[in-house]
């Protein structure tokens, strides 16, 4: 090629390719946002591998019928206000303690304990206000409730509930 001959001009594509291609690059993004959508919604292919059992603490909670679980959490906040505002102020520390350069592992091992330490101690008085309000249910409420436990257990892979519930 010479200098003096002039460059090869590129073709453009029509007008109607062009529409075309962004119909169909549209189309395929509204597929993929589907799929997505669908996944995150409905999960993927039922596994049980990838459902974790539900923790037994939160079961037990969430199958109460509605008026025990009222009943409980009024119970649980009429403890001593002590043990609720130390959590607050071992949040407080453990921040302080992330914000520090260096940082103390140490030192927030130990307010981690000690809020394990009062967790254990606010579980202790759940169970024993759950099961005094166990003790009180006929024996009727009583099955009915382990029904609702096992139900609750087995439909964990499910996304869904049954609306008939009970407890709900």
């Amino acid at each position: 090629m010479t200098a003096t001959e002039p460059k090869p001009q590129r073709q453009r594509s029509p007008v109607w390719m062009r529409v075309v291609l962004a119909i169909s690059l549209a189309l395929n993004f509204a597929i993929i946002g589907m799929i997505v959508g669908a996944f995150i919604r409905f999960g993927g292919p039922p596994s049980e591998a990838r459902a974790p059992a539900p923790v037994l603490g939160a079961l037990v909670y969430r199958e109460l019928p509605l008026e025990e679980r009222r009943a409980l959490r009024r119970s649980l906040a009429d403890m001593p206000s002590s043990v609720r505002n130390q959590q607050r102020v071992g949040l407080v520390a453990l921040t302080q303690i992330i914000r520090k350069d260096p940082f103390d592992p140490e030192a927030a091992a130990e307010i981690l304990e000690r809020g394990a330490e009062r967790r254990e101690i606010m579980q202790a008085a759940a169970f024993q206000i759950w099961s005094n309000r166990v003790s009180a249910m006929s024996i009727d409420e009583r099955i009915a409730y382990a029904d609702r436990l096992v139900e609750a257990f087995e439909n964990r892979n499910k996304n869904t509930r049954p609306k008939d519930k009970p407890g709900k």
